[in-house]
């Protein structure tokens, strides 16, 4: 069975782009992802400060070429956050989840 992992973006737009060119790194070479998605919405309101809508994109693991570690934050959510050091993930193992509302 394959591994799924979920990366936050802010809306609909930004998921386009991804699909359309990717999923690049940050400015530290860092792709963050997530093991459980039942967290995305208290990692997308209080770690990333999203407000009204965001989009969860499931990972296919069979794009993801580093190990994932462990993220360096304190919340409770730390054990299902992982970062790699990837500078891209390519489109064809990136889907939309859904959309999500944040209250």
């Amino acid at each position: 069975m394959e591994t799924k992992y979920y990366h936050i973006t802010e809306n609909l737009e930004a998921y386009q782009s991804i699909k359309a060119t990717g999923l690049n790194a940050d400015e530290e070479g860092y792709i963050y992802l997530l093991t459980n998605k039942n967290i995305a919405g208290y990692v997308a309101k209080n770690q990333l400060g999203y407000r009204g809508s965001f989009a969860l994109l499931q990972i296919n693991s069979k794009g993801i070429d580093e190990k994932p570690e462990m993220d360096n934050v304190g919340e409770y959510t730390a054990q299902y956050q992982r970062r790699i050091k990837q500078s891209l993930i390519e489109t064809k193992y990136i889907k939309l989840e859904n959309m999500h509302f944040i209250k």
